[in-house]
């Protein structure tokens, strides 16, 4: 009983790794296959026009650019919620129109890579890019200057509640 508790319970420390982890993957996978399809175009327009994929000219380096600027979001953890969702609009599409014939049962639409890259988009377009993420720093160090932090950059009870006072002072007099 006693070993398991411990084994059981997750650290603080440890809370924002799995969304952190999650993040770099897709990360990474986006840029390297959005960079790709701007790298080689007629490739991917020839590939969407074998899909039938209309305007595969302009839709190539769109769904290109996407992948690039929605990754390299995930990669900085600088808005993961609002670039998750159109990187899994384009997984859902793939997956419709890509490889609709490979998916025959739940298991085999479950196997996909393009599901668990939709299924993770979407984690991350609900949970956001959590404490291990350039956001997060950036929310942390605004919120504390909105609410007058000291030099440390911290905001400690003391200043919030300084703060508060001082705002409460002001709107009586």
């Amino acid at each position: 009983m006693r070993l398991r508790q411990p084994i059981l319970r997750r650290p603080a420390a440890l809370d924002g790794v799995p969304p952190a982890l999650a993040r770099l993957v897709l990360g990474w996978m986006f840029v390297s296959a959005g960079a790709t399809a701007l790298a080689h175009r007629a490739a991917v327009r020839a590939y969407f026009t074998r899909l039938g994929i209309p305007w595969p000219a302009v839709v190539g380096p769109f769904v290109g650019g996407v992948e690039l600027a929605g990754g390299t979001m995930l990669l900085l953890g600088l808005g993961v919620r609002l670039a998750s969702l159109p990187l899994f609009a384009i997984m859902l599409v793939a997956i419709a129109i890509a490889k609709r014939g490979e998916i025959h049962s739940l298991s085999s639409l479950f196997g996909l890579p393009e599901f668990l890259y939709a299924v993770l988009c979407l984690w991350l377009a609900a949970d956001g890019g959590r404490r291990l993420s350039l956001g997060a720093l950036w929310t942390g160090w605004s919120r504390a200057r909105r609410l007058g932090a000291g030099r440390t950059g911290r905001c400690t009870a003391r200043s919030r509640f300084r703060r508060r006072r001082s705002i409460l002072n002001q709107n009586v007099r």
